[in-house]
């Protein structure tokens, strides 16, 4: 009883350490307006005091802007993560789980649309109480992943990926840390359908500070390959990609490459009708940042089947999720 009660209390330490209180409000439905639910439009969300984290701005990470410090704009405003019109999101093999069925921490390298390595997405480790999770709870464990820039020894304090258990839908949150304040300002969260893949984007207010607004959403049907988010007025303003990795890969392993559409002006050129694509949208550093919570919730909701199985050598695939 007592290894219960050690594993639930990290368990739910790890889930968040923000408390989280949320407005909700429930609209009529238009023509041409968002889904009205229950969890509404706007998410309220207080900062995180904490002693133990200081972010200190690394200048090779976020260079300066026009010769002066960040300390009064954006940590993000030259994120080399939101500068990119498109980005490439590629999920490296777990060669263990596929062999033994022995899950490991998820990593995804991150690429321009002219193929330069950014940087990493790696899950962070915590110890057994980790590994043990990851076993357990597989897709429905809580994580935190950190960004390490290409060519650096650490990890950008700047920002982390966060989920807390999955019950039924998954909700992944983008948390900043600047100076001794954790804020949450962005948010991906799955909508339970039968069998559509459906999200809500949110993103911080910069108006209405404390505040999520809705930006996006996301309505695929079944057993779809592209996540295209719509605004309130029905027109695509971004999306995020799957791209078929090759027969061997789809069928051994989880490796997934996935693109994300920032801008509609350059990403979906020759995609879509242009009719369907709002081209004079700008999407803030914060609503990019939710795109990138959106891909891996993704990742981990529909297309992490062999994270249930047993491995080649046990001879056991887990299924694929609707």
């Amino acid at each position: 009883m007592q290894g219960f009660s050690h594993f639930f209390k990290y368990t739910k330490q790890l889930s968040f350490n923000q408390k989280n209180t949320y407005s909700s409000v429930i609209f009529k439905r238009q023509k041409h307006s968002f889904r009205p639910r229950s969890s509404g439009y706007r998410r309220r969300v207080y900062p995180n005091q904490s002693s133990e984290t200081t972010y200190i701005p690394n200048p090779e990470i976020i260079p300066p802007k026009n010769g002066r410090s960040q300390a009064s704009d954006s940590i993000f405003s030259v994120h080399p993560l939101l500068n990119e019109p498109t980005l490439v999101f590629k999920r490296e093999i777990e060669y263990m789980n596929l062999i033994l069925g022995f899950e490991q921490r998820n990593i995804y390298r991150v690429f321009n649309a002219n193929g330069y390595e950014l940087g990493v997405f790696k899950e962070e480790e915590r110890g057994i109480w980790s590994t043990v999770q990851r076993q357990l709870l597989r897709t429905r464990r809580p994580f935190k992943m950190q960004f390490w820039p290409t060519n650096h020894m650490e990890h950008d304090p700047s920002l982390s990926i966060e989920r807390g258990f999955k019950i039924v839908n998954s909700k992944v949150q983008c948390v900043v840390n600047d100076h001794e304040e954790s804020e949450i300002v962005a948010e991906s969260k799955q909508v339970w359908h039968l069998w559509r893949r459906k999200y809500d984007l949110f993103a911080k207010d910069a108006s209405d500070e404390g505040y999520l607004d809705k930006f996006s959403e996301c309505d695929a049907p079944i057993l779809s390959w592209e996540f295209y988010n719509r605004d309130n007025n029905g027109l695509i303003n971004c999306g995020v990609d799957r791209n078929w990795a090759g027969l061997g890969l789809e069928f051994l392993t989880d490796v997934g490459t996935y693109v994300l559409r920032f801008d509609p002006n350059l990403s979906f050129q020759g995609l879509l009708d242009p009719s369907v694509v709002d081209y004079g949208r700008v999407l803030t550093p914060e609503e990019r940042l939710a795109i990138i919570c959106q891909t891996i919730s993704i990742d981990f909701d529909f297309f992490s089947r062999h994270s249930n199985g047993n491995g080649f050598m046990v001879g056991s695939y887990g299924g694929g999720d609707i």
